[in-house]
């Protein structure tokens, strides 16, 4: 992984912090011990204090920050966590401001339901308070536009209101990093310095740093009950329920907070190393076999063509995964249904294409709210040609698959098409079987990709045949494209991709 772009994301949030602290009064950072706060830590010291160069302080900062930090205590946060936070600020001789949710309830302007209930949401007004008795104008904090789609909309500078309030509509610009600061009496800001950081990145400085976190981020065993997907861990405040079942995990946390709502994960990741290579690619396999033997597809014979059954495999793993949009290389130059598509391609809750309700994309602005159990298709070369993926191919160097380029093989000519002889695509009574130098144009499933007749070897070759031909790929290579003028349109209104 290349990690300048580190370097970039350091200097950046750096100088945010030194923005903030020069546009306001009272400043306050956001501490609770998680590892977005100890990544904003880090870079505080970097801004405003000294870097030790003495033997016995190298590599330390000496100063002190010119703010206190600011931590909101639920009474039900992960004792590993708050053990954390006191020894880090201790080691470092801050000062830390901490504002107890059992303070509120004791005020009574907090007030649970039950003893159990989550108090997470119940927070605000602990900080909101905490904001008001220590006259804070501004709170640094470690949120990231990439963990939630509220905070997407966030910008660097965040107002709110007299009564602590955000209003979407009412955010001020950030033109060339020009941030406007002013707040009237009552009014305080949130100023978040690594909004532009991903989770990868914040792992990628924390192994750079050699950054101190809790134990929770690394791989553990833990007691948990799984429950609605998640693993669910056991303590004192989020109990067994009737019927459910503990047991003993390798887990990990990806985020620490309130304990009746924050779960872990499965993994053996022991170190920011590990969690930065768990972090790499991860494929997932929708295997249509598996929606053969749930009976969820029925195929009419053994050689039945499986292509068009293919979408169900795959709204089956949009649901089981819960993913709520998919990226792919559809191109409008394909096909004529794919013509019609917009880069945001909305799917209804059955997984469907509606073609009349697609929404306008003016003046590339995106229309991504979705309802639940709905989701979006999102097609970044879409405006690409065929020729155009050929001349990316050759300038990147990108390794394909070998048949992508002229070999030899066995193919029977059927209907103007090269069908390949295979297990599934045997000849029929009366056809012969040749050996040509062929490629493929597209790949996808045996029972409808065709190849073509050529000599091209490699990208360059293929740029130079391209110019020439007058049909798509799919048009000169799919049989499942040829069954009728509407055969993709149709398949895309009931779900594929």
């Amino acid at each position: 992984l290349d990690h300048t772009h580190l370097d970039w994301l350091e200097e950046e949030a750096i100088f945010i912090l030194r923005e903030t602290v020069a546009a306001f009064e009272r400043p306050a950072l956001l501490f609770s011990g998680g590892k977005d706060s100890c990544v904003v830590l880090r870079l505080a010291e970097k801004a405003f204090k000294t870097r030790g160069r003495r033997a016995e302080n190298a590599g330390r900062y000496t100063g002190r920050l010119p703010f206190p930090l600011l931590h909101v205590d639920t009474g039900h946060n992960f004792p590993e966590v708050i053990e954390f936070r006191d020894r880090r600020i201790k080691e470092m001789g801050e000062r830390l401001v901490v504002g107890h949710l059992e303070d509120s309830i004791q005020r009574g302007t907090v007030r649970l339901s039950h003893p159990l209930e989550s108090r997470n949401g119940h927070q605000t007004v602990a900080l909101l308070e905490a904001i008001e008795e220590h006259r804070f104008d501004v709170l640094m904090g470690g949120a990231r536009r990439d963990e939630e789609k509220a905070r997407a909309k966030e910008r660097i500078f965040s107002h709110r209101d007299s009564f602590g309030q955000w209003l979407p509509k009412e955010q001020r610009p950030e033109l060339w990093t020009l941030f406007n600061t002013r707040i009237k009496p009552g009014e305080h800001m949130r100023a978040f310095p690594i909004s532009n950081w991903t989770e990868l990145d914040v792992w990628l400085y924390i192994a750079r740093e050699n950054l101190p976190l809790p134990n929770l981020y690394f791989a553990h065993d833990r007691q948990v009950i799984r429950r609605k997907g998640l693993l669910v861990p056991l303590t004192d405040v989020t109990p067994a329920e009737a019927g459910e079942t503990v047991e003993t995990v390798e887990v990990r946390f990806r985020t620490v907070g309130d304990m009746t709502c924050t779960c872990p994960v499965e993994s053996p990741a022991a170190s920011a190393a590990e969690i930065v290579a768990e972090m790499g690619e991860r494929l997932v396999v929708g295997h249509l076999e598996d929606s053969i033997k749930r009976g969820t597809v029925r195929l009419a014979h053994p050689l039945e063509s499986r292509n068009g059954h293919q979408t169900v495999a795959l709204l089956e793993a949009i649901e089981e995964h819960r993913f709520d949009v998919l990226m792919g290389g559809a191109r409008r130059d394909e096909e004529k249904a794919r013509a019609k598509e917009r880069i945001f391609s909305h799917r209804d809750s059955f997984g469907q294409w509606q073609p009349k309700e697609q929404r306008p994309e003016l003046w590339t602005l995106f229309n991504t709210r979705i309802k639940p159990g709905e989701h979006m298709r999102a097609f970044p070369i879409s405006n690409w040609t065929e020729l155009d993926v050929w001349l990316y191919l050759a300038r990147e160097n990108i390794p394909l698959p070998s048949l992508y380029f002229a070999h030899q093989r066995q193919v029977i000519r059927r209907k103007g098409l090269l069908v390949p002889l295979t297990e599934v695509t045997p000849p029929e009574a009366g056809e012969t079987v040749e050996t040509a130098q062929v490629r493929f144009r597209t790949v996808g499933d045996m029972t409808c990709t065709c190849p073509v007749e050529s000599p091209a070897a490699n990208a360059t070759e293929i740029v130079a045949e391209t110019l020439q031909v007058t049909v798509s790929e799919r048009g000169a290579t799919r049989m499942d494209d040829r069954t009728s003028e509407a055969s993709m349109e149709r398949r895309k209104k009931e779900g594929y991709f």
